[in-house]
């Protein structure tokens, strides 16, 4: 029952994920068509509230590094598109961020004791310098408001953001700048890969999502160094240079979020120009690579409960395609070297079904004669177990020591970005299931798609459960009809490896590559073990 349980769940999982995950709409093909151009912009999706009005045509402004491609817009002076045109050393073209509104957009600025559409929709005066651009606002209350953009190097854009009293009496003012929003989902299934993040009085806090679209949203108080989005594969970051104690996180109608920073000027004399200055990181979501601008962003990764395992586990498997130059190979490979890794403790517990299998018939002569006195029937059990150097857990422990690795292997893979795009075989994606080829359906363009390696899978997994279950069942040796525990046995050597197959099969061919390789060997060092422990104990019989 419980088996039937879990495939209905696994088969109602994927709808849903498409109820509940609808898929993000798509905003754009080609960022790089839209530099420079007033027309042709997709509609973006309907705002709820006044205080999120909706982008309309404008001018861009394309700034670009080797790695990054960001599209400023002259209302706000904000940013609306960022493509990633390089990741894993490969050429690429991908939006990780389409700002569908003005007031959830990357930098746009509100407050100043102004209506939001006084700042947020504005139209700013700008200009494109050597290494960036410049944008200019002149508010009705005499403040001057300067965005000044600039490139820095890879994923990273700055910002300094001057304001100016051209009056000839002090102001007292606040204001609010939009840090991070609107991360691009790549699937349904991929939604809940979506996190955001703030570094507040040193530790990493995850964010509260709102309910609905509002104008408050959840507020975060304390010492803020960064905020953050991260997604399945990316990452966007904001870190300001300046002293940040205040930040809302709120809700956007496409149920994406938007984090936004809050600053007070206590006192603007006559005259005055104050700047403050921000950080932006978008690319990969990638420990090393955010390390290498030495400010702390990195620490806004999150991999999962085994976050150092799976770092390790995925250094060493760029160590191997290093040494390969393919990734399916060095899937192969890491397979291999955890077995090896893991061998002590498995062949212990091979060791520990087999010894258990021994005593089995002991242990059921001791029942029988023991029936009506359970106390009496532990002691000589435990006696049994220590004149045979049986340890009941034994089995099973080595197994719970492993899952912190398995655990840790299944979060590495399902992030690495490092698997995108990556061919081996008929793979086309590592990252996708391996979609050999496709059975006609009659409806769509591409039909049913038929997935071989967790057909391969599941085939190798009934090998190695039937060994599995001959070490640690003892045989029928009087004639009689199997008992109830060889049946349940019998009967999990044929569901396990349909339901394995179920899980599994529309996972990432890479990690369905690498757990295919470890049944493999699994089944290759079950059956040795159960050669050689039978060989042993004949000797000694």
């Amino acid at each position: 029952m419980a088996i039937v349980f879990a495939i209905l769940i696994m088969m109602g999982y994927s709808s849903f994920m498409q109820k509940y995950y609808p898929a993000p709409k798509q905003a754009v093909t080609q960022a790089s068509n839209l530099a420079g151009q007033k027309s042709g912009l997709p509609e973006p999706v309907a705002s709820v509230g006044s205080n999120l009005p909706k982008f309309t045509q404008t001018d861009f402004i394309k700034l670009s590094t080797e790695d990054v491609d960001y599209y400023l817009s002259e209302v706000g002076g904000c940013i609306k598109f960022i493509n990633i045109k390089k990741f894993n050393k490969l050429e690429k073209n991908e939006v990780i961020y389409d700002a569908e509104f003005i007031r959830g957009a990357v930098f746009s600025l509100s407050g100043f004791s102004l209506a939001p559409e006084e700042v947020t929709s504005a139209k700013y005066k700008y200009s494109k310098t050597q290494n960036g651009a410049v944008f200019t606002l002149n508010l009705k209350n005499g403040l001057e408001i300067s965005k000044v953009y600039k490139l820095n190097n890879g994923n990273v854009l700055d910002l300094e953001v001057k304001i100016k009293n051209t009056t000839a009496s002090p102001i007292k003012t606040n204001y609010s700048i939009v840090g991070i929003s609107n991360i691009k989902i790549q699937s349904p299934q991929d939604a809940r890969f979506m996190e955001a993040s703030l570094y507040i009085n040193n530790k990493r806090t995850v964010a509260r999502m709102p309910k609905m679209p509002d104008s408050t949203g959840n507020n975060y108080i304390g010492n803020i160094d960064w905020a953050a989005m991260q997604s399945k594969y990316f990452s966007i970051v904001i870190k300001p240079y300046q002293q940040t104690v205040s930040s809302t996180v709120s809700k956007l109608p496409n149920n994406n979020v938007f984090i936004d920073l809050q600053y007070d000027i206590n006192e603007l004399a006559a005259g005055e120009t104050i700047s403050q200055k921000f950080l932006l990181y978008a690319g990969p979501a990638d420990v090393k690579l955010m390390a290498t601008y030495n400010v702390g962003i990195e620490k806004s990764v999150n991999i999962g409960m085994f976050g150092d395992i799976s770092r390790l586990l995925i250094w060493i498997l760029n160590t191997l395609y290093n040494i390969t130059r393919n990734y399916g190979i060095a899937i192969i490979l890491l397979a291999i070297l955890v077995s090896i890794i893991l061998y002590p403790l498995t062949l212990k517990s091979f060791k520990s079904m087999k010894q258990m299998q021994i005593v089995q018939p002991k242990m059921e002569k001791l029942r029988k004669e023991y029936k009506d006195n359970p106390q009496k029937l532990n002691k000589e059990i435990m006696e049994l177990y220590k004149k045979h150097k049986v340890n009941p857990f034994g089995g099973c422990l080595p197994m719970l020591l492993q899952m912190p690795i398995f655990i840790a292997l299944y979060q590495a893979f399902i992030r690495a970005i490092e698997l995108r795009d990556a061919r081996f075989l008929w793979i086309k994606d590592l990252s996708q299931p391996d979609r050999a080829f496709f059975i006609p359906s009659g409806t769509g363009n591409s039909g049913i798609p038929v997935n071989i390696l967790p057909i391969l899978m599941a085939i190798t997994m009934y090998f190695q459960q039937k060994v599995s279950m001959a070490a640690s069942i003892h045989p029928v040796t009087d004639g009689k009809k199997e008992d109830v525990l060889q049946q349940q046995q019998k009967m999990m050597t044929i569901m396990m490896p349909i339901l394995f197959g179920f899980i599994f099969y529309n996972m990432p061919s890479g990690l369905v590559l690498y757990w295919f390789v470890n049944t493999l060997i699994m089944f290759y060092q079950q059956t040795r073990v159960m050669k050689s422990f039978h060989v042993e104990t004949m000797a000694e019989a």
